[in-house]
């Protein structure tokens, strides 16, 4: 791989993790009422959030728990917690793209075209109120 191709690779990486910790960042302040600064609104006056969000709420406080126990501050925590939440999701994708290459069999192509994926749109029949419950159509 010659220099430029790997430069433009990293740069569109790092990219990508930009805007997957922005989107965490948003949801997390959003939708589970975890602020950037460490404060965090009692799950109780979260009345948005079904069974399953509180569920998620409740797993969130216990991963920034654990990161806080090493002594970080509950800003670092937030940090940290969005940070490594992004580069586990960007990883996730880059192997099923890997995995959906078309000489390899180990998968159907799942996330190269999008919602027209054929894993995608396998995966919204059979799974037709995940797909739905969620505003990007799961």
């Amino acid at each position: 791989m010659d220099k430029g191709l790997r430069n433009r690779l990293r740069t569109t990486v790092i990219r990508c993790r930009e805007l997957l910790e922005t989107e965490y960042t948003e949801q997390l302040e959003g939708v589970f009422g975890v602020r950037p600064d460490g404060t965090i609104e009692p799950l109780g006056s979260l009345t948005h959030l079904d069974a399953r969000g509180q569920s998620q709420r409740t797993e969130i406080e216990g991963a920034l728990a654990h990161i806080r126990a090493a002594g970080t501050s509950p800003r670092d925590a937030i940090v940290q917690f969005v940070r490594e939440s992004g580069f586990t999701f960007l990883n996730r994708l880059a192997a099923l793209k890997l995995m959906e290459q078309p000489n390899r069999t180990i998968t159907m192509e799942a996330v190269g075209s999008g919602r027209d994926s054929k894993g995608f749109k396998l995966f919204q029949k059979v799974a037709p109120e995940i797909t739905t419950a969620h505003l990007d159509g799961g």
